[in-house]
């Protein structure tokens, strides 16, 4: 019977959201993963044989820089307020629907509507929505915006962005407007008090390109392959390897070339 052991080093996540991915602190610490790594191998070794183990090792993200450091580097960058942002959009939303507060609180990713008062003025909607989406898109620091009515009805653009926000996007947990900011663009509150020097969770590739790693001789052929992979890929591989059913809502594919 083959075990299964999964480990989560997520101290890194916490030191990056602290100090940045290119502080020193962040580099120190992936010394001392590195020298974790090499115990638990050893560990693994010493236990079954090296010969007998296959290691995946990837990410759940990767990280942007501070943004006071890109803009150090010449980018465009900065820290975008969403409070300020959902205000300004509440007042133009005010003045032409007569509605306050209609993004009543703003979260991860985005806004959610007062849909009761939008249907009690008998307004539609996704007219609504696209006003909102229209007015956010035009503040300081956002790229991108789409609305509930779009996702929920597939009507999304033909672009890499929009296709990872589809895929992020859930209809009973999400957002109703989805706001995505310029690359090297940071939401974070004025007000905080202990702010984090930077975050995740855009889909640019500093947030979504990861390491991939594979090993085992017996069942991974060495070699880098520039053949696109997601994490996704992981679980049917293993399945594969395994010579059992991939999980039932795997989307992934098998990383046959490794």
């Amino acid at each position: 019977v083959t075990d299964l052991l999964a480990v989560s080093f997520s101290s890194h996540d916490y030191i990056n959201h602290n100090f940045g991915p290119e502080s020193i602190q962040s580099l120190d610490h992936l010394v001392r993963l590195d020298r974790t790594l090499a115990r638990l191998f050893d560990a693994v070794d010493a236990a079954v044989g090296a010969t007998n183990v296959l290691i995946v090792a990837t990410a759940d993200h990767g990280f942007m820089n501070v943004p006071e450091f890109s803009t150090a580097r010449g980018f465009e960058a900065g820290r975008v307020d969403p409070g300020e942002t959902r205000n300004a959009v509440n007042a133009a939303a005010e003045k032409r629907f007569g509605i306050p507060k209609l993004a009543y609180q703003h979260m991860t990713g985005g806004f959610t509507l007062d849909y009761a008062a939008i249907d009690a003025k008998g307004l539609s909607r996704e007219e609504v929505e696209s006003f909102v989406a229209r007015v956010t898109r035009e503040q300081p620091g956002i790229a991108f915006t789409f609305t509930r009515t779009q996702l929920e009805r597939g009507l999304m653009p033909s672009h890499r962005v929009a296709t990872l926000v589809q895929r992020a996007w859930h209809p009973e947990m999400a957002v109703d407007i989805v706001v995505v900011p310029k690359p090297f663009h940071y939401f974070q509150s004025r007000t905080t008090s202990s702010p984090n020097a930077c975050s995740h969770g855009t889909p640019y590739t500093y947030d979504t390109n990861v390491p991939l790693l594979l090993q085992g001789e017996r069942w991974i052929r060495a070699g880098r392959y520039a053949d696109y992979a997601e994490t996704i890929d992981v679980a049917p591989t293993l399945a594969y390897l395994l010579n059992v059913r991939p999980p039932s809502a795997s989307e992934g594919r098998v990383l046959k070339a490794a």
